[in-house]
């Protein structure tokens, strides 16, 4: 009998770590502009991180597509994009991971080597305001989520 439990234990287990493995690679930033690879000097970057009232609790927000050029996510997470500078147009989704969710568009004309945080903060039960926050030239992003992924490799320094 000690056989097939250790046996369910393992797959049980195996199961637990793809799942929790899985939920980092959409931090892979995204090149949204023709050409070649550029320094971050010439680009901008802009990431998504959604609030509740409180802080975190549940709110997911992301980058759903970039100048109507949907982005390769397909969860809904935390997304991190480069963009050349100019005006660019973003298409946001947010959701508590129920079939709520609330989208919006948000408008904002990039800076090189600027960084952008679009906050979604819950103003309803189905609606969301959303807004841009210009990080400037010299923000290192600190939150969790992204700190989880630069250590496991999934975010390098620069743009790729």
């Amino acid at each position: 009998m000690r056989g097939p439990v250790s046996w369910w234990k393992v797959v049980v287990t195996a199961l637990c770590l793809c799942a929790c493995a899985s939920q980092m690679p959409f931090m892979n930033p995204q090149r949204h502009y023709p050409g070649p690879v550029r320094p971050s000097a010439e680009l901008a970057t802009v990431f998504s991180i959604a609030y509740g009232p409180a802080g975190y609790r549940g709110l997911h927000g992301y980058i759903d597509a970039v100048d109507g050029r949907r982005t390769t996510l397909t969860t809904a997470a935390p997304l991190e994009v480069y963009v050349l500078p100019g005006e660019h147009r973003f298409d946001m989704v947010a959701g508590d991971g129920s079939a709520r969710r609330a989208d919006g568009s948000v408008v904002l004309v990039a800076k090189a080597g600027h960084t952008y945080e679009i906050v979604a903060e819950r103003a309803g039960a189905d609606s969301v305001v959303w807004s841009v926050i210009d990080r400037g030239e010299a923000f290192m992003r600190a939150d969790i989520v992204y700190l989880e992924a630069r250590r496991r490799g999934f975010v390098a320094g620069a743009p790729q």
